[in-house]
């Protein structure tokens, strides 16, 4: 099978570069004899797939241009068998089978943090993109919901295809001792982790008024927060400099995998306090190396968790601070949370995904033929 795949978000940072980037390699493993043709404008990146042919386009022209036109291009010359955009969008103009992958709906919904650029191209396009699309595919149950309501779709063109923790991470967290707040050259202990993107929908407002909470009822801890910068951190920044333990907020910025790991492997325990998430993979992330977590009550995230941490409501950081404080509190609860969180991370790996993803593939090239 000759499979085209949307490669751009290789080598960038965030949730969907990894999607993209470990998908991409679980393909190859698991079906090493297909041939990959990999669209991309990054110059000089590197695949995670060495025996993938690149196609390369101008890096000095935006996304929109660069996925409508060259992409549309290319496409119409290597006519592959299906083509698969895991990033939300297809070039529309294109004619081979195409499959897209909608994460969630976030950029409809809760668009703060987001570039006014980015909720525009998504708000343009995706629409057009699912309902050109053969199939599209989302990562839970709650986004494939969320996408049939928005987009009027039957179900049978929706298959969910839930993330994978990455294999490096995986490798990572054997090598480390987990889960029980130890010593790290990261972050002095004990400490609260949270990683993604800095912005108000992800929580993070909630997630400071909560550590200024447990301060106040007497836990002597830290709170360490790495990701990048929403395009509302200015919002984030002002309430961390108020905060009257702002000295014992630690920001960490982006970090490797290497860094995120030890991070992971320290932390007393994890926080997503979002109010939206299409999955959730870095709870999952965090259960790999042994870290309880507490996430929101909402969109995917119980998925995500199961009866493997503990749920609050989204933006009430009273509620927030109580479910941190249980595991903070109860060695019990935590080493529990320890055990079975490590047990659901291994049920979601990258070549699951993969062997699933190929199923759609050869589905929607068998209903073309």
């Amino acid at each position: 099978m000759k499979v085209g795949y949307f490669g751009r978000p290789i080598g960038a940072i965030g949730g969907i570069a990894r999607h993209t980037t470990e998908l991409l390699a679980a393909l190859g493993r698991v079906a090493p004899g297909n041939e990959y043709l990999v669209y991309t404008n990054r110059p000089e990146v590197v695949l995670p797939l060495p025996g993938a042919s690149v196609r390369r386009g101008p890096a000095r022209i935006g996304r929109v241009l660069w996925e409508q036109v060259v992409v549309a291009s290319q496409l119409q010359r290597d006519r592959p068998d299906v083509y698969h955009s895991p990033d939300f969008t297809l070039p529309l103009a294109a004619d081979p089978p195409m499959i897209v992958t909608v994460h969630d709906l976030i950029y409809l919904k809760q668009p703060q943090g987001t570039s006014w650029r980015a909720a525009a191209l998504y708000r343009l396009l995706t629409g057009a993109s699912v309902r050109k699309a053969r199939r599209v595919l989302t990562v839970s149950q709650h986004a494939a919901w969320e996408v049939r309501t928005a987009f009027g779709l039957l179900e049978e063109r929706v298959t969910v295809v839930p993330s994978g923790v990455s294999e490096t991470l995986r490798r990572l967290a054997a090598q480390l001792p987990q889960g029980k707040g130890g010593e790290t050259s990261e972050a002095p202990r004990p400490y609260i982790l949270y990683a993604g993107l800095l912005t108000a929908r992800k929580g993070v407002l909630t997630l400071l008024d909560a550590f200024e909470r447990l301060r106040e009822s007497g836990w002597a801890g830290y709170l360490v927060l790495t990701g990048l910068q929403g395009s509302d951190y200015a919002t984030v920044a002002k309430k961390m400099a108020s905060s009257a333990y702002g000295e014992d907020i630690v920001l960490k910025g982006a970090v490797d995998d290497a860094t995120l790991a030890r991070l992971y492997a320290s932390a007393s325990v994890f926080c997503l306090p979002s109010f939206h998430e299409g999955f959730g993979l870095t709870v999952l992330e965090a259960m790999t190396f042994g870290c309880p977590v507490v996430a929101s009550d909402c969109s995917a995230l119980p998925e995500a968790v199961g009866d493997c941490g503990l749920l609050a409501s989204p933006g009430d950081p009273n509620a927030l601070a109580d479910a941190l404080l249980k595991v903070l509190d109860n060695e019990d609860l935590a080493a529990s949370l320890r055990e079975r969180g490590r047990q659901r991370a291994g049920e979601f790996t990258w070549d699951g995904s993969a062997r699933r993803t190929l199923e759609v593939y050869q589905e929607v090239v068998e209903e073309t033929r």
